[in-house]
């Protein structure tokens, strides 16, 4: 996959992926504020400061119990792909950016009260995912010098301060990774890379249709793949316990049973109720919580993108954030444990 197609699908995702604005959801923010919850959603907001010809990244934290927004930091947007992340249990920010050499773009720490960044990496061409675990920070990165731009699992070793390699197979492209807090489940999508290299470089000659998308377990034993989409792209990927929930093209949103294979349609009533709540169908699933009571999604409105947070017992669409198109963009979210 060549770069440009890297950079369209990222725009297509951030899109996808993504309300303070009145009118985006039906719910009042702090109507029902109560305890904090034992998660919280990290996102990001860019926006450019036209005045000064610059770009920021603003990075929100959000506890969905206690209703509380606020934006903890705000980091430069000069990388390929903005991302920020909120690390609460290192009350740190990790996020990309351009290296102080000029090439490629590199993990970062921010720590937000002194003021004080560090650059921790200096050997990547680009960065799609960051993932704050316990014992260092995931990355869905590409590195320099592979034969087809493929995004791969790498670790961030806070001890050693280093990259580890999680990557098995180099010429495969994650075009999404997601981290279960529940469960500790760490999962991917991923094709072969120079396959679609050579689909796009013959598309005159023979008609292009996707590569096949193969969803596996991502961890530091090598991996598991769990099942394959023959000629398909996941556009969306999580797992609530045992069970993987997945979407691809027009097809809905399907499940993955891990412990059987089993293999059918998800909830289809939810389906159709958030389809209702948000008034349309150009979302995407960010986290569900193990009772399944309550749903994070990512949405779009008048052209901008949306955090949502619905409440099944109380029929409830409550709204995060929208981003208003005319000056930002809601660009990456993630759920992370409180503590």
């Amino acid at each position: 996959m060549n770069k440009m197609r890297i950079v369209i699908f990222l725009i297509i995702s951030s899109i996808a992926f993504g309300c303070l604005a009145p009118g985006c959801g039906s719910g009042d923010k702090d109507a029902l504020a109560g305890d904090k919850t034992d998660y919280y959603i990290t996102f990001t907001v860019t926006h450019g400061t036209y005045e000064e010809r610059n770009l920021e990244s603003d990075v929100y934290y959000y506890n969905p119990g206690s209703r509380e927004l606020k934006k903890v930091a705000v980091v430069p947007y000069n990388a390929q792909y903005p991302l920020t992340v909120y690390d609460k249990k290192r009350d740190i920010v990790f996020y990309s950016a351009k290296a102080a050499s000029g090439v490629g773009d590199q993990l970062y720490a921010y720590d937000y009260k002194k003021g004080e960044q560090t650059q921790l990496t200096d050997n990547i061409f680009a960065i799609n995912h960051i993932i704050p675990l316990d014992n260092g920070i995931l990355l869905g990165q590409v590195p320099f010098g592979t034969p087809h731009i493929a995004i791969n699992p790498y670790l961030y070793d806070d001890e050693k301060r280093e990259l580890i390699n999680w990557t098995w197979e180099q010429d495969y492209h994650f075009n999404n990774m997601f981290y279960n807090i529940s469960s500790g489940l760490i999962i991917g999508s991923a094709y072969s890379a120079s396959e679609g290299d050579r689909r796009i470089a013959n598309q005159d000659e023979e008609d292009y249709v996707e590569c096949d998308n193969h969803v596996f377990i991502i961890d530091d034993k090598g991996g598991k793949e769990l099942f394959m989409i023959e000629n398909n792209d996941i556009l969306n990927l999580i797992s609530v316990k045992d069970k993987i929930i997945y979407g691809y093209n027009k097809s809905g949103f399907l499940t993955y049973d891990i412990k059987t294979g089993e293999q059918g349609f998800y909830n289809p009533e939810i389906i159709e109720k958030l389809h209702e709540k948000q008034g349309n169908k150009a979302w995407t699933f960010l986290y569900i919580t193990d009772d399944e009571n309550d749903f994070f999604v990512l949405g779009s409105k008048d052209g901008g993108t949306c955090l949502y947070h619905y409440n099944k017992p109380n029929d409830e669409l409550i709204d995060i954030y929208t981003a208003d198109i005319s000056r930002e963009q809601l660009n990456n979210a993630i759920v992370l444990p409180e503590k």
